[in-house]
């Protein structure tokens, strides 16, 4: 994945949970990503057009993703995978979030051994997980099996 391949998956799920928090308002729309290349770092700014924010950088030599300490300044404390691993992380939320399920085989096996069919069956614990990463709903097979 390259630095605008991962600009387009922080647009897509930002906006996917804006839609589902406020569906009522039009706010998901106004939601834009910018990037901006640097000698060292690339910065990746979030936000409406007319008030972006900075959110990531990504060390040019090496692909990972750092959140800011304020803009333009790299946290090397926060540090959210690489460009490699950026499919593993949920980037909706006001910071990058490892996914809860590390293995598609590791989550069949915890279903099948609660009985479960897949992560659209009605299970209140796989709901939660549905509710709160939108994006899992993709990961799936249409018919909800894994």
């Amino acid at each position: 994945m390259d630095v605008h391949e991962f600009a387009a998956l922080v647009l897509e799920q930002t906006q996917a949970r804006l839609r589902a928090d406020y569906p009522t308002s039009p706010q998901w729309e106004w939601e834009r990503v910018s990037v901006k290349p640097g000698p060292v770092y690339t910065k990746v700014d979030v936000g409406p057009e007319h008030n972006m924010s900075g959110k990531y950088m990504i060390e040019n030599a090496t692909g990972i993703i750092f959140g800011i300490k304020g803009y333009g300044r790299v946290h090397k404390g926060h540090r959210y995978g690489t460009l490699a691993t950026a499919d593993q992380w949920y980037w909706g939320g006001y910071v990058g979030e490892k996914l809860p399920v590390p293995s598609w085989d590791e989550d069949s096996k915890w279903c099948q051994r609660h009985g479960h069919t897949g992560l659209l069956h009605g299970c209140r614990i796989c709901n939660a997980l549905v509710k709160r990463y939108p994006v899992l709903i993709g990961m799936y097979a249409q018919d909800g099996s894994h």
